[in-house]
């Protein structure tokens, strides 16, 4: 069977020879640490590890042109500056502390419409200079390819890296006709943006980056969804069917439980990384919505900070049983991070193996 064969198999429910073998990237400073503990330093993460082909179709969906990074302040400490995406952020130097972001590009209407010149769907540069070489490579494939790489292709994800989340929650409320107006441009965006790439290549999957819930649920209510992302969802969505793109998977970390039935009734197929730690279990996930939701990942990420007994009884918990109703891809809840050893890593992987090649 053929990596694009299985996954499509896998998401459609049907009978692959096995789910793919897919995982999400680690921190750089976990390679850091496998470095000095026998990962090879020049080492490509899929091919050493032995993941299906899946890339991104190829196209820049992010903004474009990027901003001029500019230092503010620099000190033995932190560093805070401006970075390509127009936010100021604040970076701690020698330590592992999540960047403090207080300053973004945009605020308000006249700062959106400002910030719009970064967001030209018919800009050339958004396609490889060598289009012509990546399509018939993509017509000829046997490995499935998706669009939606990084935070883009979503309505409040990539909203919340422009705005920052405090103003953008707080806007839902202020002015829901500037929460309209972007996701309504946005939505355009998308459109023109892949028009010309749909006429030459037909994505297996379209990624939707949100991001839109934390460990206590979502950020935003099913209310406020249906009033502000369901319709520019669904034009966008219709754009691809047309296209004949035939899967959808959402990104979102934390507990995205109560968001779960509005992207079903959207005909979104699946979601990850179904974070464990933000109480999304999966076992339960699948009880409640069946053959109707494909979930990838859901493997605990910090059981593999501990012994090989932790690991295999996280994975043998969870995976013979998502293999048997299918639909089903064995991944981490997210990135791994630098208390994952090498030696856990290779023997998770090990075991993912075992168990999906048994059958």
């Amino acid at each position: 069977m053929t990596e694009k064969e299985r996954f499509h198999e896998t998401m459609k429910f049907g009978n692959p020879d096995r789910p793919p073998y897919h995982e999400m990237t680690c921190w750089p400073e976990t390679f850091d640490c496998w470095y000095t503990e026998g990962y090879p330093k020049h080492a490509d993460y899929r091919i050493y590890f032995g993941f299906d082909r899946y890339e991104d179709v190829g196209i820049e969906s992010d903004i474009h042109p990027v901003f001029s990074e500019e230092v503010i302040e620099d000190t033995p400490d932190h560093i805070i500056k401006t970075d390509w995406r127009g936010v100021q952020v604040k970076l701690a130097k020698g330590s592992r502390c999540i960047p403090y972001f207080y300053g973004f590009p945009v605020s308000d209407r006249k700062s959106f419409r400002e910030f719009k010149k970064h967001l030209d769907p018919l800009s050339a540069a958004r396609y490889p200079h060598a289009w012509d070489i990546r399509i018939k490579e993509l017509s000829d494939r046997d490995f499935p390819v998706y669009l939606g790489n990084a935070r883009t292709i979503g309505f409040f994800g990539p909203l919340r890296e422009w705005v920052g989340p405090e103003k953008l929650l707080m806007g839902f409320y202020d002015d829901p006709g500037w929460i309209h107006e972007m996701m309504d441009y946005y939505a355009d965006f998308i459109i023109k943006l892949t028009a010309p790439l749909l006429r030459d290549v037909s994505p297996d999957c379209i990624h939707f980056f949100e991001d839109m819930a934390y460990r206590g649920g979502s950020l935003i209510s099913p209310d406020f969804f249906r009033t502000f992302m369901m319709e520019p969802y669904r034009r966008v969505l219709d754009h691809f069917r047309k296209h004949n793109v035939p899967f959808f998977v959402v990104d979102s970390d934390g507990d995205v439980s109560e968001l779960i039935p509005l992207f079903i009734e959207l005909g979104i197929h699946g979601m990850y990384p179904f974070e464990a730690q933000a109480g999304m279990d999966i076992l339960e996930v699948r009880k409640v919505y069946g053959r109707d939701f494909v979930i990838w990942g859901g493997i605990d990420k910090k059981k593999l900070f501990g012994s090989k007994k932790d690991i295999e009884q996280e994975v043998k918990s969870k995976v013979p049983q998502m293999l048997e109703t299918g639909g089903y891809i064995p991944k981490l809840d997210h990135e791994a991070p630098p208390e994952v050893t090498f030696d856990n890593f290779c023997y998770y992987r090990k075991l993912i193996r075992e168990i999906c090649e048994k059958g």
